[in-house]
């Protein structure tokens, strides 16, 4: 299985520090397939084939019979191919419906997969900006109230970016209220609390270290019972200008007034995703194995990475994406 994870062909996708040549044997390449249907974009499937350790070529996969079933309204949809692997349709899933992906890729046996998109989630966010004694943005202290259904289990992803406001011409960031969520001002935090005291036993937090892209479930919040959870997030400086470096068109050593000035003037937002079963545990076995790699010895070998394709492997899961912009 070790093997297998080192040659899958997409970049990224497995950090090891350093690869081992592996002499003899005989090698057959398998389908590889990630599909992510999210509630804000079109169907759009990506295929390869897995790649020896020593082959630096990827094999994309442009001649399959693409499609996905939408299994609770009878819809079907057929994916054209757009080049290098990739094959979309100009239509996007609906929230709560099942979807079963179907390939043909002629190599005899169907390849097949099935997810669900997520139900729509209430989310209210309250955000309250630290400065320092320069009046620099020294963290973020965000805590975030998910409605929760207690009889069946949710997961959840976390994910701050940032952005400058002019280049979001469409969008009234002066209005906080984007797609259910809700952003609370500071002056709201008593509020928050009496609630919070008054019904303590339905709702449960969780402090969570912010680590670029931070999932839970609702089962690390009482093991699920509450009807609402709050997940507490702290952005230390270091974590937010790491955000700023990666969604700026700056130079990674910039530094001085210039950089202090720009990085003052970022606003940020926040992607609260609720997020299929099938691509939650996706996630969260990719982050084992990147943790046990790390740690690899003669006595361990790197977890297993949760794959849910038939006849081949790969992921197809489902979110449902909410955006708060955080003035």
């Amino acid at each position: 299985m070790r093997i297998l994870l080192a040659i899958i062909s997409v970049i990224s996708f497995i950090s090891c520090q350093e690869e081992i040549e592996i002499k003899g044997g005989t090698f057959e390449p398998e389908i590889y397939v990630k599909s992510i249907l999210s509630t804000d974009a079109n169907f759009e499937v990506q295929m390869s084939e897995t790649r020896y350790v020593t082959d630096n070529q990827i094999t994309f996969i442009d001649n399959a019979d693409v499609s996905i079933l939408d299994l609770t309204s009878g819809d079907a949809f057929q994916l054209d191919n757009q080049g290098d692997g990739i094959y979309k349709a100009k239509s996007s899933p609906q929230t709560g419906h099942d979807y079963r992906l179907l390939i043909d890729a002629h190599l005899g046996e169907f390849i097949y997969s099935h997810t669900r998109v997520p139900n729509n989630i209430d989310v209210k966010a309250q955000i309250d900006t630290i400065y320092d004694n320069e009046g620099l943005v020294e963290s973020l202290d965000i805590n975030l109230e998910i409605e929760n259904d207690p009889n069946t289990e949710e997961f959840y992803t976390v994910e701050i970016q940032s952005y400058m406001p002019e280049n979001l011409e469409d969008k009234d960031t002066s209005n906080p209220f984007e797609q259910g969520l809700t952003v609370e001002s500071e002056q709201s935090t008593e509020n928050a609390e009496d609630t919070e005291d008054g019904d303590s036993n339905e709702t449960r937090d969780n402090e969570i270290a912010y680590k670029g892209l931070d999932f839970f479930s609702d089962s690390e919040f009482s093991d699920g019972e509450a009807s609402s959870i709050n997940a507490q997030i702290k952005v230390d400086r270091n974590q937010l200008i790491e955000i700023y470096r990666e969604n700026c068109n700056c130079s990674s050593s910039a530094t001085g007034s210039q950089f202090n000035e720009e990085f003052n003037m970022r606003h940020y937002l926040i992607k609260v995703n609720s997020v299929s079963y099938e691509y939650f545990n996706y996630i969260r076995s990719r982050e084992l194995n990147e943790q046990t790699s790390n740690f690899n010895t003669t006595h361990t070998t790197p977890s297993s990475i949760e794959f849910n394709i038939g006849n081949g492997i790969g992921i197809f899961g489902a979110v449902n994406v909410q955006t708060v912009y955080i003035n």
